[in-house]
């Protein structure tokens, strides 16, 4: 009896090792799963920071920009070029308001003032992102090809193809009496414009939208003869300081090629 029991209890025993081991077996199995899990997930991770570009880093960097302190915002500003500015300020339209809006205007001015090199002076009819498009951004100001010619007494880039659609050479006020027309004439800014596709030589032009604005503040005035004087006065006046200015923008190109 006694070696009978002893054959059942080491049969039990059997069984139950027998049942504990492919409960064992599952719960590796379950183990190796997770673990494989745990490493995809791992890999995967990595895959995706590993795919994460410069410019998405870059972007999410600038994202989260506006949401600083207004004050530290705009000293990051300033420290960029300008033409930099005016890319950030195309990027959204969050970027936009901060830095075309009023209160940029510092950070503009420090920037202007720190990154060109030989600079012109800042006039006070340009705003600095228009003045900073005219120096750097190679485009027609009409139809956006690329072009190098810069009138800087009209403060325009105008390809060949839209001089003769935007700047005259004929007389555009049929109607103007000769001596005011001359007197027009002179304090209009002017452009001494290439060679265009139906002229094959250079001719001193205004820009068609100037010489008529010019002449509608004219025409509101003519019956006084002493606010058309203080008129023109002030407008020669003005004119002087765009030529001056045109004259500055001019020579800083000319430093730009001489360094090129």
């Amino acid at each position: 009896m006694r070696t009978s029991d002893a054959e059942s209890a080491m049969r039990t025993s059997a069984a139950e090792s027998t049942m504990r081991t492919p409960d064992a077996e599952s719960a590796m199995r379950t183990s190796d799963a997770e673990s494989a899990m745990r490493t995809s997930d791992a890999e995967s991770a990595m895959r995706t920071s590993d795919a994460r570009t410069p410019d998405t880093g870059n972007a999410l960097i600038l994202s989260r920009l506006p949401s600083l302190p207004l004050d530290i915002l705009y000293e990051i500003l300033a420290s960029l070029h300008p033409l930099d500015l005016l890319h950030l300020s195309r990027t959204t339209k969050t970027w936009r308001v901060i830095v075309l809006g009023r209160s940029a205007t510092s950070a503009w001015t420090r920037s202007f003032s720190s990154q060109i090199k030989n600079r012109p002076s800042i006039p006070d009819d340009i705003s600095i992102p228009r003045l900073t498009s005219l120096m750097f951004e190679p485009f027609c100001q009409y139809c956006h090809t690329h072009t190098s010619e810069v009138s800087w007494e009209c403060r325009v880039r105008v390809c060949q193809q839209c001089v003769d659609l935007h700047y005259l050479w004929t007389d555009p006020i049929p109607d103007a009496e000769p001596d005011m027309y001359l007197k027009i004439h002179e304090i209009c800014p002017e452009s001494c414009t290439f060679a265009s596709a139906t002229l094959p030589f250079k001719l001193w032009r205004h820009a068609t939208e100037t010489l008529r604005q010019i002449w509608d503040e004219y025409l509101q005035l003519k019956d006084d003869d002493a606010a058309v004087t203080r008129w023109l006065d002030a407008k020669k006046a003005q004119k002087a300081e765009i030529v001056k200015h045109a004259l500055e923008c001019a020579a800083w190109v000319a430093l730009q090629d001489n360094v090129q």
